[in-house]
Formats: structure tokens, sequence, C-alpha cells
């Protein structure tokens, strides 16, 4: 089936990326108990919603992904993302519960980053990007948010990281904003402004980096508010994207249901979009530095402010 339905994709010129969720498997650690996550108390431990996950430290873990992984591409995929390669994310009292035999004593942000570079060097013979989704407040926090994703480690590890950086999953307050919902723009431009600077700074050390890849809120958060959310909304967030410097990024839809969004898209000579043509213009938009990430700012009031030279609004990405 799989191969059929890459045939069909490829013919359509559609870029095929295998997506692999690691380290939230359910199935493979009430299958295989000896490599959950343990509970300090004994027996295997369990999230909020009493499931258990596999332990990040277990190399046999790592082996695993690695061979679906490797079936994958052997099928065709064109690209390995690996998503949920992160720790639990749940309050400090559960996580102060989990026992990760093997773990001697690693950090859990250079774990997940030795992951990451260990499966690049296991898949390299396929010549095939091997990305990473990250929480969308890892360009924003300086440490690992508490599940190991760290961005200078990570954007070092991955050929690309792609940050979740859903308005809708920023709190009340985040960037200064009390309904970050209601501000598509200002939240994947503050964000992304955060990831580009960050990733300088590791580049400057004499790193190689990964491509920054965000993904895009295309669907109303219900839960959140009562704003709808539709095609301006999402060219809002693609035009944050361009002016942060960035040229790709990817949409999420839970349903994958994304006919509401389409006016937003341009078509692939890189005209403008339905919407455009109807009158719609970007945001006036200056980034607040007092508003950023402790890390730029504590670089900003030691060197004073460098943020990397703007690119020129790219025209490509995903689907224009």
């Amino acid at each position: 089936m799989a191969p059929q339905l890459l045939d069909t994709l490829r013919a359509h010129s559609i870029y095929p990326i295998a997506r692999v969720v690691v380290f939230k498997d359910r199935m493979l650690a009430e299958k295989r108990p000896d490599l959950a996550i343990k509970h300090v108390n004994g027996g295997i431990w369990k999230d909020q919603k009493g499931k258990p996950w596999v332990n990040p430290y277990n190399k046999t873990i790592w082996d695993y992904n690695i061979a679906i992984a490797r079936e994958a591409l052997d099928m065709g995929f064109s690209e390995v993302q690996w998503d949920y390669v992160r720790f639990p994310d749940v309050v400090p009292a559960l996580q102060r519960t989990m026992s990760f035999p093997g773990s001697n004593g690693v950090s859990r942000e250079d774990n997940i980053a030795s992951f990451i570079n260990y499966s690049k060097e296991r898949l390299k013979e396929y010549q095939v990007p091997v990305t990473a989704d990250v929480f969308g407040l890892v360009t924003h926090l300086e440490g690992d948010v508490g599940i190991g994703q760290q961005w200078e480690k990570v954007i070092a590890a991955a050929d690309a990281v792609l940050p979740m950086v859903y308005p809708s999953h920023y709190s009340t307050g985040l960037y200064g904003l009390k309904h970050p919902n209601a501000h598509p723009y200002e939240i994947v431009r503050l964000s992304m402004q955060e990831a580009q600077e960050r990733t300088a700074e590791v580049k400057k050390q004499g790193k190689a980096v990964g491509e920054i890849r965000p993904w895009l809120q295309a669907m109303s958060a219900t839960w959140m508010d009562n704003i709808e959310y539709g095609s301006p909304h999402l060219r809002q967030q693609i035009q944050a994207t361009y002016d942060s410097g960035l040229k790709s990024w990817v949409l999420w839809n839970p349903s994958s249901k994304y006919d509401p969004f389409l006016a937003a898209l341009r078509p692939a000579d890189g005209s403008p979009s339905r919407l455009e043509q109807g009158g719609w213009k970007p945001l006036a938009f200056q980034v607040n530095r007092n508003r950023l990430s402790t890390v730029i700012r504590r670089r900003d009031a030691a060197e004073g402010p460098h943020p990397p030279a703007p690119s020129p609004n790219s025209r490509r990405g995903g689907a224009q």
C-alpha cells in the first residue's frame, strides 16, 4: 500500500516525509516492559493519561526506530522526521517519579542530541535529511523545557529542526501577549527571530547547524477561544516566517482539512495568493528585543544587539 501511495505523491510533485514517533511508544512499552521508563518505586512509570513511554536512554529503542526509518526509506520516502524525540512532558511531581536505567549521568538534552546524531550516522547511506520536531518554547526557553530539547544542541544535531510554534500552544503572557492565539504573526515572528539568533551563535562557534523549518497552525483552537482560524491567520504566520529570513515551513491540521486555508497559499510560480490578490497586507511589526529569550537579552546586555542580517522575503516554502 505504501509504495503505491508514494508513487501517487511523487506523480503530484509531493515531497514524502516519513514521520516516526520515537519515545512515546505505548505499544512497545507494554509489549516490552524492560524497555519502558520505570517508576522510582518499581514497576512501569505512566504519564498523566495512564500511558507508559519507552526509555530514551535505551539503545535498543534507538536501533528499533532506525530500523523503522530504514524500512520507510527503502519504500521511497525522502526524509526521516523524528517526532516525540523527547522525554515525557509532565508536571514536576510526576517527573520526579521517573527512573531511567542506563542513563549513567547523561543529561536529557545530551541524550536527545546523541540519538539524533547516532541516527544520522546509521542512515547516512540513504543521503536523506534526518530532522526533528521540537516544542515551540524550545526557541524561547534557556533550558531543555524539561523534555530534553535544548535549542543549541538540537539545531547542531538534526539536518532540520521543526519547532511547533502554534500560537494556540503559547500561554497567556508569553511575549507580553495576553491572548497569543489572537496574534499569529507576532508569535511566529518572535519565536523565529529567537531561533535565528540562537542558531547564529552556534554557527559562530564553528559548528554545523540544521535548517529551521517551523510548523504553522492551520486549524482553529476551539479549546482556547472563539477565534476561527482561516486564510488570513495562516498568511500572517507564513509572512512572519519569511520576515524572519526563513524559507521553509510546514502546516499542521489534526484532521488534514486544509481547504479553509487554500486562499493563503501561493501558486508554485510564487505569484500572489488569492488572499493577497484580494488586498491582504502584511502586518507592520518591529521586534521588541525586550520580549526575546533571556539567552538573547543577556547577550544583548553584554555585547549589544546584533541580529542576523534580514533576508529578502522568500517565495519558496512548502506550498507557498
